[in-house]
């Protein structure tokens, strides 16, 4: 006998639309100047559809 494997459910984001990004750098620009600068990332994406 053999067995069917069910297809794999897939996500794909088509189309994202950002009203507003902001970027806060305090100490600019001595901080960029910094020879161990490790910038840290953080994104949130909310969405109420």
């Amino acid at each position: 006998m053999s067995e069917e494997q069910a297809p794999q459910q897939q996500f794909s984001i088509q189309k994202i639309f950002i009203k507003d990004v902001s970027f806060e750098s305090p100490n600019a620009p001595a901080v960029f100047t910094e020879a161990e600068w490790k910038p840290e990332v953080n994104v949130q994406i909310n969405t109420e559809a």
